[in-house]
């Protein structure tokens, strides 16, 4: 019997790969997004030590004035922080919209599959039915003559 392969198999398999690498990248953006927090956290809680040593203590005024400058330092570089962890997210929306294109992609061409797989069983359905009507239909005559 003649085997019939889904003309659009080629397809279905990039798009599953597109599919999968979608998925990858979203894993990788949602990991750099982790840590571009846990980076912001861990500076953000510097400052606030620094902070509080510099208010807290009597210190003399060359150390406070070089407390201050490191403290506007850390602000800084805590605004810096954040400004990447904006970006980070925008790459984390970026990844899922482009894993939502990708699956939307590939649900396509599965339903063209699944059709066609349909109609590849009602063909194969509609063979197997006209096969048994010649077979009734030849038996019935084999039979006429035979009574005759």
């Amino acid at each position: 019997m003649n085997v019939k392969r889904f003309s659009l198999q080629a397809v279905l398999d990039l798009r599953l790969r597109a599919k999968e690498r979608a998925e990858e990248a979203l894993r990788a953006a949602h990991q750099a997004l982790h840590v571009a927090r846990e980076m912001r956290a861990g500076a953000e809680a510097e400052l606030e030590r620094m902070a509080e040593m510099i208010s807290g203590e009597r210190l003399l005024a060359s150390a406070r004035h070089q407390g201050w400058v490191a403290y506007t330092g850390q602000t800084d570089f805590c605004k810096l922080l954040q400004a990447h962890e904006r970006e980070k997210e925008a790459q984390v929306e970026a990844a899922t919209q482009l894993l939502v294109r990708a699956r939307c992609d590939h649900e396509l061409v599965l339903k063209l599959r699944e059709k066609w797989e349909r109609a590849r069983q009602a063909e194969f359905a509609r063979r197997e039915e006209r096969q048994l009507e010649e077979f009734f239909t030849s038996s019935r005559y084999v039979e006429g003559s035979i009574a005759c």
